[in-house]
C-alpha cells in the first residue's frame, strides 16, 4: 500500500510512510524552514520496474531520474499514478543494439544544468568508469551518451559534480578520489588525476557543497574542504550521521548536505548537517536508504529498499 504522509502534527513527532519494496519517495523536510519537525513524505515511484536504485537526479523542468543496477539509467513516468519507471525511457534498452548501451550497474549519478549532461557512475564486471549523458529537455529524453573515463579493473562507488563543472569520483580498490576537470567538454581519455584520499577502508556515495566534497563511509561521513589543494586527506564530520552512512546529496541553494542511513534492524533515518556543522536528525520510516538527490526547489528524493531493511518500514 503507497500513502501519502503529511506533517507531524506540531510536537516533533515523526510520521511514518508504508511504501512498497524499492519505492522510490518525496520528502519534503521541513529542516529547511530551520524547524525540527518531521519530513513530508509522498510516494512518487513504486518499486514496479526497479532492481536496486543507486542515483537519483532531478532536471530543471522536474523530470526524475533514476539509475539501476539492473535497468540502467531510466526516467520516472510523470503521469502515472503512481508514477512507474518508464521503460522505453531506459539505458541501456536495446540488446544487440550499437555499442556501448549505456552503463552497466550504474551507481550514483548527478545532473549539470549548465551542459545539460548526467553523470554516471559505473562499476561492474562488465565495465567501470563515469559516463556523459545528454539530456534532451525538449524530448524530455537522453539523446546521446559516452563512458568519457574508463577506470577498468577498479570500480567506481561514488561520484559528485563540483560548482564548476568537475565531477569527482570515488574507486572502490585505491579508495582514491579523482577529478574529471570541465566534465561536460572533456574528451574520452582525460587524465584524472588524485585530488583527495578516503579516510576508512571504503567509499560510498559522493556529494559536493561548495566546493567541499563529502563522503560516505562506513564509520561516518568524511570531509575534504579543497579537494587538490594541499593535505586533502579526509577529516570526519561528527556526530554526521547517526548510524551507517551510506547515500548523500548535497543542497546548494539552503547551504545544507543529507546523509541517508541504512540499518538493518532498526528505522533509518535522514541526517541534515546544516552550516557550523549543526546536525538534525529525523525518523522518517524509510528502511535501508540507497539514494538521494536535490531537486532545483530544495525538494529531496529518496530511493529505499525494505526487503533489503528487513522490512524495518
Amino acid at each position: 500500500m503507497l500513502e501519502r504522509t503529511p506533517a507531524s502534527t506540531g510536537d516533533g513527532t515523526p510520521m511514518r510512510s508504508l511504501m512498497l519494496p524499492l519505492a522510490l519517495a518525496l520528502v519534503c523536510l521541513l529542516a529547511l524552514a530551520g524547524t525540527a519537525q518531521a519530513a513530508k513524505v509522498a510516494v512518487v515511484a513504486s518499486g514496479e520496474g526497479l532492481s536496486l536504485p543507486a542515483g537519483v537526479a532531478v532536471t530543471p523542468n522536474g523530470d526524475v531520474w533514476v539509475t539501476d543496477g539492473e535497468r540502467g539509467v531510466c526516467r520516472v513516468d510523470p503521469g502515472g499514478t503512481p508514477k512507474l519507471v518508464e521503460s522505453p525511457y531506459c539505458l541501456p534498452h536495446v540488446e544487440g543494439g550499437p555499442e556501448p548501451l549505456g552503463p552497466t550497474g550504474s551507481l550514483q549519478m548527478a545532473f549539470d544544468p549548465v551542459s545539460s549532461n548526467f553523470f554516471v557512475a559505473e562499476g561492474t564486471s562488465k565495465g567501470a568508469g563515469v559516463w556523459r549523458m545528454h539530456y534532451d529537455s525538449v524530448m524530455n529524453t537522453i539523446d546521446s551518451h559516452v563512458r568519457v573515463v574508463n577506470t577498468g579493473e577498479n570500480r567506481l562507488a561514488g561520484l559528485a559534480l563540483s560548482p564548476e563543472g568537475h565531477v569527482d569520483f570515488t574507486g572502490g580498490n585505491d579508495h582514491a578520489v579523482r577529478r574529471l576537470a570541465n566534465a561536460g567538454t572533456a574528451a574520452p581519455g582525460t587524465p584524472t588525476p588524485v585530488v583527495g584520499t578516503t579516510a576508512g577502508t571504503s567509499a560510498a556515495q559522493l556529494a559536493n557543497l561548495g566546493g567541499a566534497l563529502y563522503i560516505a563511509e562506513p564509520g561516518g561521513v568524511t570531509r575534504i574542504a579543497t579537494p587538490g589543494v594541499g593535505d586533502t586527506n579526509a577529516v570526519p564530520v561528527p556526530g554526521f550521521p547517526g548510524g551507517t552512512a551510506t547515500t548523500l546529496a548535497a543542497d546548494p541553494a539552503n547551504n545544507v548536505v543529507y546523509a541517508g542511513t541504512a540499518n538493518a534492524s532498526a528505522i533509518d533515518q535522514v541526517d541534515v548537517l546544516k552550516p557550523g556543522d549543526v546536525v538534525q536528525t529525523y525518523e522518517t520510516g524509510f528502511a535501508f536508504t540507497t539514494a538521494m538527490g536535490v531537486a532545483p526547489d530544495g525538494t529531496l528524493y529518496v530511493a529505499d529498499d525494505p526487503l533489503t531493511g528487513g522490512g524495518a518500514a
